[in-house]
């Protein structure tokens, strides 16, 4: 009853200051209204009695305020000529039907105040059952067995393990029972995503460690004054090393915006500029693919640089990755309306695409994960390391922004980036 009794209180004050806002709004429109309509006739008048090429018109009113009614409008231009307007008739007309839509007004505002209350009631109802509720709880009394089986049941619990849950078999503690398992999922997700990560890290760097031991194994047994072996065992030996020095730079990278230590600098940035660049350096880059640059409008927006080409970089190079030579990679860059916001605000996009292999429906959901890679078959000729799209979708997210990914096999795929214009 306490409970209630104090909902009650709050929604009398919120109900009151709301409607003591509204009255105030009303009598601001009512005067604006007022004054907007005597303009008007102020100039309806003078267009009607004044003729176009009167000057120095000097304007004023005669009569009393006491007797309003008689109030007129006088106008009298250059010459000295006078043009009177009844103005206190023209208040006369108005009065009735503004009189009358001024006590509809009042009306509302006054069943509103009524009512108003009531409503935020029902808004404050769910916090009232709430508060009800935990007071229902804390009044019951708990057996020191009931405490015992949920300590025993809070030992069993383990994180690692989904299936080692909180279970007390107590019907009065299911609501806890759910909050805790519910946080133990999470955790327990969690925690797979991280050992899955550090093992496929663990074999994106073994396999390269391993191939140049190989190499230097076979360079130490024979390979020393044969000058094929050599220059083939210095090349695969580069080559790797620069895989694992690239991995190294992408997990680090990551591991560096996880704990919030990775710079983040946006500045006013101009899209089309970054867009040529890319453009360019991928033509003088790459001669396997034709790069073909659509720009609709000039976009500038806050942004880092330095992450926001990368993050385009990546997606372009995913793009000659999974496309046969000679095919066209197109980049375009326009603007649009954010749908969800309803003040107008708007969107730069880039967009990317392709025609090459496609993502396939089973690793649509799961292209943005670290170290994840599609089917081996499909990636044995590109190589890579299934970070690049998590490095895109880190720096996409920094900036406030998502993605949108249309893909279909044998096709190709469209991946544009979406950004705030802030």
């Amino acid at each position: 009853m306490y409970t209630s009794n104090r909902s009650s209180s709050i929604a009398w004050k919120l109900n009151l200051s709301n409607q003591w806002r509204r009255l105030g709004n009303l009598i601001f429109s009512a005067v604006f209204i007022l004054l907007v309509v005597c303009l008007v006739w102020f100039l309806a008048a003078e267009q009607m009695l004044v003729p176009e090429n009167a000057e120095n018109i000097q304007r004023g009113f005669e009569g009393s305020l006491d007797g309003w009614k008689s109030l007129k409008y006088v106008l009298i231009d250059g010459d000295g000529v006078r043009y009177t307007a009844p103005f206190g008739e023209f208040l006369q007309f108005i009065r009735p039907p503004f009189l009358i839509w001024a006590a509809i007004e009042v009306v509302c505002w006054a069943i509103g105040f009524l009512n108003g209350a009531e409503s935020y009631r029902k808004y404050l109802k769910p916090i009232d059952e709430i508060a009800l509720a935990a007071e229902a709880i804390s009044s019951k009394s708990i057996s020191p067995e009931r405490f015992s089986d949920l300590e025993e049941a809070i030992e069993h619990i383990d994180g690692s393990s989904p299936e080692r849950m909180l279970n007390t078999g107590d019907s009065d503690l299911q609501g806890l029972e759910a909050a805790i398992n519910n946080m133990l999922k999470r955790l327990h997700n969690s925690y797979r995503q991280q050992i899955r990560f550090v093992d496929d890290a663990s074999h994106e760097l073994r396999t390269p460690i391993a191939v140049i031991q190989g190499y230097i194994n076979m360079l130490d047994r024979w390979g020393k004054s044969d000058k094929n072996i050599l220059d083939e065992s210095i090349s695969a030996i580069k080559v790797e090393a620069e895989h694992m020095n690239t991995l190294v730079e992408q997990l680090l990278f990551l591991a560096r915006g996880d704990a919030g230590r990775q710079k983040f600098e946006p500045v006013q940035l101009n899209l089309l500029s970054m867009m040529e660049e890319i453009a360019e350096e991928s033509r003088m880059i790459d001669d396997k693919h034709r790069y073909e640059l659509q720009v609709s409008e000039a976009v500038e927006l806050w942004a880092d640089y330095a992450m926001l080409k990368q993050s385009v970089r990546i997606l372009i190079d995913n793009a000659a990755k999974y496309s046969r030579a000679g095919s066209k990679i197109r980049m375009r860059l326009y603007t649009r309306k954010d749908s969800k916001n309803l003040s107008g605000a708007r969107q730069a996009c880039i967009e990317i695409q392709d025609n090459g292999i496609g993502i396939g429906k089973e690793d649509m959901s799961h292209i943005f994960e670290r170290l994840y890679r599609g089917d081996p078959a499909r990636n044995s000729k590109t190589g890579g390391s299934g970070l690049g799209l998590s490095i895109a979708r880190w720096i996409v997210e920094k900036h406030g922004g998502f993605f949108e990914v249309i893909s279909y096999e044998d096709v190709g795929t469209r991946i544009t980036i979406v950004l705030p214009m802030k």
